[in-house]
């Protein structure tokens, strides 16, 4: 018997990790995608995409890399301590929808400065 993985669903795919939920400016934070189909088989197969926006837009990065197993590593970072919000767009060949949790409330903390005062 062979099985094929269905094609992405938009509203199966699921977001984690502790940059979801913020962290202190000026460190890398990052977070998880798993694209899944209709039955909740990982697709890493199809086409996709994912666009980040935050609210009030972060100027300093954000980077979206996909390993072998599908899943995908958000990193993003921002010296500016404040409430963001972020909607995180996956995006198909045929639709494009925010995923389930968006749009996710990010609380950036002041960070620690590494520089001395003589």
């Amino acid at each position: 018997i062979f099985f094929c993985v269905g094609p992405i669903s938009l509203r199966k795919c699921k977001a984690f990790g502790s940059g979801l939920q913020g962290g202190d400016a000026g460190e890398a934070l990052s977070f998880h995608i798993i694209p899944y189909d209709d039955y909740n088989n990982v697709n890493f197969k199809d086409n996709f995409s994912i666009s980040l926006v935050f609210t009030p837009n972060i100027t300093s990065f954000s980077q979206v890399s996909q390993n072998q197993s599908g899943i995908f590593l958000i990193s993003y970072k921002t010296t500016i301590a404040q409430i963001y919000s972020l909607t995180i767009i996956a995006q198909t060949a045929v639709t494009e929808l925010p995923i389930p949790g968006s749009p996710f409330e990010i609380t950036i903390i002041p960070g620690y400065s590494t520089s001395k005062i003589f």
